[in-house]
């Protein structure tokens, strides 16, 4: 009987343990080499906010989004804002996204009617926005750098995964790694 107490204590116990983790959120999206800092929040941090600002706007201005990928059709100043916000390395990266896509998809060349590029908001990681707030995680940090996670409203697991530097004492989107 003592041994069975003491089993079902035990097992308790960390049943109590393991419950009171999840609840904490997921600890760092499965990378030991980046801290968590808690539960997605609101975009708070000066990164966080930049980071938001730029994703908000990819879903307003479709010009944005185009100038990024390098694709025809963007409206007049989306090509400046693109500088403004992002860092070139990510238009380039995103750009031969965009090409590859169209290549595989429309042999090389847009076709109207028909999608050829990439068919989801490559800043976003969606086809779809939101109206309530996005989630978002600084996972590291540093003055010039934050690795942040970015969560789907509601969502357990992030979406994706940005890097944002400061260049010329701004904070610009530096890279985007979309998430399964």
């Amino acid at each position: 009987m003592g041994r069975l107490f003491g089993t079902a204590l035990l097992v308790v116990a960390l049943l109590v343990v393991g419950a009171a983790s999840s609840l904490a959120g997921p600890p760092n999206g499965g990378d030991p080499a980046k801290p968590a800092t808690g539960r997605p929040h609101p975009a708070a941090a000066e990164a966080e906010k930049a980071l938001d600002k730029v994703l908000r706007l990819s879903e307003k201005r479709y010009g944005l989004v185009a100038a990024v990928l390098g694709r025809p059709g963007g409206g007049k100043g989306d090509a400046a804002l693109a500088r403004e916000l992002t860092t070139a390395r990510l238009r380039q990266d995103l750009a031969e996204q965009e090409r590859k896509a169209v290549r595989d998809n429309c042999k090389g060349r847009y076709v109207p009617g028909e999608i050829c590029g990439l068919d989801y908001n490559p800043l976003t990681c969606a086809q779809d926005e939101s109206d309530a707030p996005y989630g978002y995680r600084t996972t590291a940090g540093a003055a010039d750098r934050a690795d942040i996670a970015y969560f789907w409203p509601g969502a357990a697991s992030p979406s994706a995964r940005f890097v944002m530097v400061r260049e010329a004492g701004a904070w610009k989107l530096d890279a985007v790694k979309c998430l399964p």
